[in-house]
This record gives C-alpha cells, structure tokens and sequence, in this order.
C-alpha cells in the first residue's frame, strides 16, 4: 500500500528506478494475495470435513493436517511465482496521455499474456471457484444434520454444533465478499489481455487507467474486511475479541444489560 500510494497519489514510482523492487513489488503481493484467498479456500474444505456425517472426513479436520497443508501451499505459492523475479522488469510503455515513460511489469509478448492469465488463474479464479463449491457441500452438511439431529444429543454436543454454525456462517460471508471483491478485477485483466494490442486513444486510456485504480482498490478491500465480517457475523468471534481486550487490561467492555420488558 505505501507503494501504491506513493505511485498513484505522489506520482513517485521507486520501482521505475530499481529494477529489484520491481521485481519484489509483484512477486510479494502476488504470493500474499494468492496464499491468501488460497488459505480461505482451504479454511472451506477443513469447515467441510468438520460438517460432515462420515468419520472418515471428518478426520481430515486436524490441527496436525492444517499444520502440513499451510506449509505445503506456502511452498507452492513461493514457488509457483518465482517467474516473476526473471521476466518482471522496467520497460517503456504509453501512458494514459500518450506518453512514453519507464513503467515496472511483466515483458511485453507472449510473457506478459502468460503472467495476466497465470495470476487470473490462481487468484481470483481457482480459489474462489474451490469456496463456492465448498460453501454448497458445507451448508449440504448442516441441513442434513439438523434433519438426523437426535433430540436427547447431550447440551456439550449441541453447543459444539452451535459453534460450528457460526464459524460456518463467517466462513461463508468471506467467500461472498472475496468472489464479489475480486470478480471485477479479474474481468479488467482478461479485457486488458485480449486489448493490450488495440490502438487506443487518450480518453480510453484514461478511462482503463480509472477502471484499473477502481477494481483495484476494491480488491484491497478483500484484504482488510475480514476483521468486520467476523466481527457482525459472529457472536463467537466477538466474545472472543471481547475476552482478548479485556485480558489485556487496555480497556474494558461491558455489555449492555437487558431491560426489563414492559408492558407499555
């Protein structure tokens, strides 16, 4: 975000002087963004097996495995992107009024299709795809348990399903605010693609460049919410913000008592 706004507000670009910052300018964020729609994603599948009837899915939901799993998919996304540090570099390109200034991205050719299609693909169109199907399965699971739910299920295990309802609930309202935080930023990729060789004239380009500045701040927005999802889909969450705060003595919060009911 500092580069960003250094860029964007300050017309200060660090990474159209270094060609190292350049190139970490995209490799970081990219394996931040695309670990971080990655772990949602895994977060479906482990709400998934914990929702299920079947024992043997169910086991899948361990602390141990989740331990594994994030290692493995660091490892991959690090990977994965490591095209980034050799083909991102500085290049001249037109800008919005048509002039020929050093800009930091991709190599011009079949690389800087590749890198768009690529970054589409693992960020705003697998992970997204993986929540919404995983999203279906999991509210499957909670419907069909509350039709088999036993009346005499001692009160431990019905606080339990309880709480996996709520977690179940954030988890759902982050996967609708990713796909519609992220969606529109990949329509801008796929049409700036397809249009990277189309002669344009000053007001389109300066409409894409506002176009690329809007979808692009709505995607941050992906990033910073899922404080405030939890925080008003989830009385867990927020019992358990409330319990930290306290803990820590910088303040404390209480509760409003409730008002006995009147008649008038």
């Amino acid at each position: 975000m500092p580069s960003r706004i250094l860029s964007e507000g300050f017309n200060i670009d660090p990474g159209t002087y270094s060609d190292i910052y350049c190139k970490l300018r995209y490799y970081i964020p990219y394996t931040a963004r695309t670990l971080s729609s990655t772990f949602i994603a895994l977060a479906s599948i482990d709400r998934f097996a914990s929702s299920s009837q079947q024992p043997k899915i169910r086991k899948f939901s361990q602390l141990k495995i989740a331990y594994i799993v994030i290692i493995i998919a660091t490892m991959f996304c690090l990977l994965i992107f490591v095209h980034v540090l050799l083909y991102f570099n500085i290049e001249l390109s037109l800008d919005e009024y048509n002039r020929l200034l050093p800009s930091c991205y991709a190599q011009k050719g079949f690389y800087r299709i590749f890198a768009d299609f690529f970054y589409l693909t693992c960020y705003t169109l697998i992970p997204p795809f993986i929540m919404i199907i995983f999203s279906i399965l999991i509210v499957r699971n909670v419907f069909n348990l509350r039709r088999q739910l036993d009346p005499a299920t001692t009160t431990a295990m019905c606080h339990l399903h309880r709480k996996d309802r709520q977690l179940i609930i954030m988890l759902i309202f982050q996967v609708v605010s990713i796909v519609i935080t992220t969606l529109p930023h990949a329509i801008q990729k796929l049409y700036s693609t397809y249009t990277a060789n189309m002669l344009k004239s000053s007001l389109t380009l300066a409409q894409e460049n506002f176009l690329l500045q809007l979808v692009r701040s709505i995607s941050f927005i992906n990033h910073s919410c899922s404080f405030y999802i939890f925080t008003l889909s989830g009385q867990t969450f927020r019992n358990e913000f409330y319990r930290i705060i306290n803990k820590c003595g910088a303040f404390k919060i209480k509760l409003p008592l409730q008002r006995p009911s009147s008649n008038y």
